[in-house]
């Protein structure tokens, strides 16, 4: 998830899987920000690396 604009591992059980899509059972709460990308970008994300924020309200 994206804590202060950097990244931050959270663990989360997950239940339905499918192939775009995971289910997050638990692990987030309502108004956190997740981290999304291809699997070769989120293979390479750290603790703590920067993170630049897209989504509909800063567009």
């Amino acid at each position: 998830m994206v804590n202060e604009g950097k990244a931050e591992f959270i663990e989360v059980k997950t239940g339905i899987t499918g192939d775009t899509e995971i289910e997050v059972l638990s692990g987030l709460k309502e108004g956190n920000e997740i981290i999304t990308g291809s699997y070769k970008a989120l293979r390479t994300l750290k603790e703590r690396d920067a993170v630049k924020i897209e989504n509909e309200a800063n567009r």
